[in-house]
C-alpha cells in the first residue's frame, strides 16, 4: 500500500513527463533511473521511493525550482510520520515545528558542476564532526553545495535559509521548540546564509552540540566560521577554469561546462565552436572560475557577443547582473552581493581590501603593509600590525584567499572581488597613488633580485611576483613615470637574459 504523498509525487512526475512529450524510456535514458522504477513510481507501486531517484528525474525533466519543490514536498509528506492529533505531546523525531515545505532543501534543475570533491569532503567531515561550516565569498556556491548535500542525506533534514525574511521567525520558533523539548531534532539541520544571524545560530548550535541525547549534524553556510569548539570549517573556492584555449579544454573544466550550459540556456542559438572556444576559455580564466560571475556573464549572450562581453571585463560588475527577477535564493547582481559583505567590514578592513586590489595574482604581507601605509594620514593610516590583523580578518571572512608557495604565503583576490575592490579604491581617491606605490615596491624588489643574479646567485621570483613586476611596469608607463618604467624594464631584461628567455615587452 502506498501513501498519498508518494502517489501524488508520482502523478506529478508523470504529468511533467507527458507535457514534454517524453516516453518513460526517454526519461530513463536522460536520468539514469530504470524504466521499471519510473513505471512503479508513476503507477503508485512504490511506497517510499528513493529521494535521489526522484531528484534525478526532476533534473532530467529540467523542472523549474517551483515544480521540483512541489514534487519533493509531496515525497517528504509521504516519508514523514503521521501527525500527532494532540498537539501537546512532543512531535515525532525529525518532524519540524512548522510547515515542512518551508524547511525542505531547495531543488535545482541543473547539474552541480565541479563540486564532487567538495561534496565528498563535506560528507566525510559530517561523519567525523557534528558541526561543519562551509565558508566562502558571495556567489561562490555555498548554498548550492549545502542544498545538494541535504538532498542526498538520509533521515529527516531541515533546511533553513536565513536570507529569507520569514525564516528568521522559523529559526526563533525552532530554537524555542528544541529547547522546550516540544520537537525532536532532525538528523541534519542546515542553516544557510547565517551571516546576519551568527549570534542566534551560534547559540542554537551550542545547545544542540551540548545535548548528549541527540546526534543531530549541523551544517552552516556563512562568510566566516561560527567559532565553536566542535566545529570543522573550510573555505569553498572557485571551480576549475579551462587549462587550454581549445574546445576540449573548455568542456574538460567545470567552469567551461558551466558557462556553456548557462549560455545555451540563455541563447539557444549559441554553441561552443572551435572559433569561439579560446574566447570562452579566456573569459572563464578572467572570472577566476567564480560560479555566479560565470552564470551572469553567460546570461548576457542573449543580447551580446563574446567579444562584447570580453571587451567590457574592466567594468565587469556593470555587466554581471540579471535583467529579470532572480529565483528565490539567487543573487540579483554580483555587485549587490559584494556590497552586503563590504558594509559589514570595519574601516581598516575596508581600507586594506581596497588597497590590495592593485595587485595582480598573489601578494605578500610585506607588500600589503607597504601599500596600505600610503592610504591614510596620521592615526588613520594604522600600523603594520593593524594591516596584518585586517588581512587576517579578510581571510576569515572569505574576501581574501591565502596560498602557500614553497615556504612562503601569498594572498590573493578572486577576479570579481578584485574588480569590486578597485571600484572602492577609485571612490576613495587612492587608486592612482596605490598604483604608483605598487610600481615603486616591485621595482625595488626586482632590482634587489637582479643584483643577486648579477652576483652569480641563483634566485627566482615567484610566478605571482613576476606578474606584479609586469603590472608595475604597466602602472609606471600609464602614470607617466618613465624613469620608474625604465628601471623596471632594465631589471626584467636582466632576468630574461639570466634565464635565457626572450626580452620583455611592456
Amino acid at each position: 500500500m502506498t501513501s498519498a504523498g508518494a502517489g501524488e509525487s508520482g502523478r506529478l512526475l508523470r504529468t511533467f513527463r507527458e507535457s514534454r512529450g517524453w516516453t518513460q524510456e526517454r526519461l530513463a535514458n536522460a536520468s539514469g533511473v530504470s524504466v521499471r522504477t519510473i513505471g512503479n513510481l508513476e503507477n503508485e507501486r512504490i511506497g517510499r521511493p528513493r529521494q535521489s531517484s526522484v531528484l534525478a528525474l526532476c533534473r532530467a525533466l529540467q523542472l523549474s525550482r517551483a515544480e521540483a519543490d512541489r514534487v519533493l514536498r509531496e515525497l517528504r509528506r509521504a516519508r514523514r510520520p503521521a501527525a500527532v492529533p494532540d498537539p501537546a505531546p512532543p512531535r515525532r523525531g525529525g518532524q519540524p515545528p512548522h510547515d515542512p515545505g518551508c524547511l525542505a532543501p531547495p531543488v535545482h534543475g541543473t547539474e552541480l558542476l565541479g563540486r564532487a570533491e567538495d561534496l565528498r569532503r563535506l560528507g566525510h567531515v559530517l561523519e567525523q564532526h557534528r558541526a561543519a561550516t562551509l565558508t566562502g565569498p558571495p556567489g561562490i556556491g555555498k548554498s548550492r553545495v549545502a542544498a545538494e548535500h541535504a538532498l542526498r542525506a538520509e533521515g529527516p533534514v531541515w533546511f533553513v535559509d536565513l536570507a529569507q525574511d520569514d525564516t528568521r521567525e522559523v529559526l526563533a520558533a525552532l530554537t524555542a521548540d528544541l529547547r522546550g523539548g516540544r520537537t525532536r531534532p532532525p538528523a541534519l539541520l542546515v542553516l544557510d546564509n547565517a551571516d546576519d544571524a551568527l549570534d542566534a545560530v551560534s547559540r542554537l548550535a551550542a545547545f544542540l552540540l551540548r545535548s548528549a541525547d541527540n546526534r543531530t549534524r549541523l551544517l552552516t553556510t556563512s562568510r566566516e566560521p561560527l567559532g565553536l569548539a566542535l566545529e570543522s570549517s573550510w573555505q569553498l573556492g572557485p571551480i576549475t577554469a579551462p587549462r587550454g584555449p581549445t574546445r576540449q579544454g573548455v568542456l574538460g573544466s567545470p567552469a567551461g561546462r558551466l558557462f556553456v550550459q548557462r549560455a545555451t540556456e540563455a541563447a539557444p542559438f549559441w554553441s561552443l565552436t572551435e572559433a569561439n572556444c579560446a574566447a570562452v576559455a579566456h573569459l572563464c580564466t578572467a572570472l577566476d572560475g567564480h560560479p555566479l560571475a560565470l552564470e551572469l556573464a553567460a546570461s548576457q549572450l542573449s543580447a551580446m557577443t563574446l567579444e562584447d562581453i570580453l571587451s567590457r571585463m574592466p567594468h565587469q560588475l556593470d555587466l554581471l547582473e540579471r535583467r529579470r527577477a532572480p529565483q528565490q535564493g539567487h543573487h540579483q547582481s554580483l555587485r549587490q552581493a559584494l556590497q552586503r559583505s563590504w558594509i559589514r567590514l570595519r574601516p581598516i578592513e575596508q581600507r586594506v581590501f581596497a588597497a590590495v586590489s592593485v595587485f595582480r595574482g598573489g601578494f605578500s604581507l610585506e607588500a600589503a603593509e607597504h601599500l596600505v601605509a600610503g592610504t591614510g594620514r596620521g592615526a588613520e593610516a594604522g600600523s603594520a600590525l593593524d594591516t596584518a590583523r585586517a588581512l587576517r580578518d579578510l581571510v576569515t571572512q572569505s574576501l581574501v584567499t591565502v596560498h602557500r608557495y614553497d615556504d612562503q604565503l601569498r594572498y590573493r583576490l578572486i577576479g570579481p572581488l578584485r574588480a569590486f575592490a578597485v571600484e572602492r579604491s577609485v571612490e576613495a581617491g587612492h587608486h592612482s597613488a596605490l598604483r604608483h606605490r605598487h610600481a615603486q615596491y616591485y621595482c625595488t624588489l626586482a632590482e634587489h633580485h637582479a643584483r643577486l643574479v648579477e652576483s652569480g646567485m641563483t634566485v627566482r621570483l615567484l610566478p605571482c611576483d613576476e606578474e606584479n613586476v609586469r603590472a608595475a611596469a604597466h602602472h609606471a608607463r600609464v602614470l607617466g613615470d618613465l624613469v620608474l618604467w625604465t628601471r623596471i624594464m632594465r631589471t626584467r631584461l636582466c632576468f630574461s637574459e639570466a634565464l635565457g628567455r626572450p626580452g620583455p615587452n611592456a
